[in-house]
């Protein structure tokens, strides 16, 4: 159950003495220049789903940003998908799961953030994100789901951490503007045509142990072992 809250509503304030509470809305702002406060319940819920917004009447093509409020700790199947003009989203520290396909075809993000205490990233969950220039995965989270990051070939800069332990299959395929990556020695799997196609990736850092599946980079590719 969601509630829009108008812009420009003024409440009545917190009463003296009386503790502050906790910001609760989901701020979208449009492509009008519009902005359209939701207020979530998050006593019922704490996944933020694509029906939030159709809810609250957003047509989610003319999305620009978005700011989630802490307490979400997941961001649904398809949540965000072919939200074609969305720019910037800022994700809380709470979020802990990004499902499958949730950010799927975002052609206009940027650059995003993802939290610290995040698990899981779902299969597709950021393919076909053309402008991805940059990606930090953080230590938290165990595996990169399949075709996660496929088609994302503006994607210049991708930093694995430890903790990390595997990367699914076709995950980077195709990041053409990927030229280096170093992969921690906590991966133990690496899935077949992981990084297939990333034309000018020049070399990858690896360790000794990690399995590596069939074509898992281009053949030109100059892999040290270490």
């Amino acid at each position: 159950m969601v509630n829009p809250v108008p812009e420009n509503s003024v409440g009545n304030g917190p009463l003296e003495g009386s503790m502050p509470q906790i910001e609760r809305d989901l701020v979208v702002t449009l492509t009008n220049g519009n902005v359209v406060k939701i207020n979530l319940d998050l006593n019922s819920s704490t996944t933020l789903e694509r029906d939030t917004f159709e809810e609250a009447g957003i047509t989610l093509e003319e999305v620009k940003n978005v700011f989630i409020p802490e307490g979400v700790t997941s961001i649904g199947e398809y949540c965000f998908y072919r939200c074609g003009r969305l720019e910037n989203i800022i994700i809380p520290s709470s979020v802990e799961t990004l499902g499958d396909f949730a950010f799927y075809a975002c052609e206009n993000l940027k650059t995003i953030e993802l939290p610290g205490c995040l698990k899981s990233i779902g299969k597709n969950c950021f393919r076909e994100c053309y402008s991805l220039e940059k990606i930090t995965i953080p230590s938290s989270v165990e595996k990169i789901g399949i075709f996660c990051f496929e088609y994302c070939r503006n994607l210049e800069a991708v930093k694995l951490q430890e903790g990390l332990t595997s990367i699914g299959e076709y995950c980077f395929a195709d990041c053409r503007s990927l030229e280096n990556i170093t992969i921690p020695l906590s991966v133990e799997t690496i899935g077949e045509r992981a990084f297939m196609d990333c034309e000018k990736l020049k070399t990858v850092v690896m360790p000794k142990g990690t399995k590596v599946g069939a074509d898992a980079f281009p053949s030109y590719t100059v892999i040290n072992r270490i």
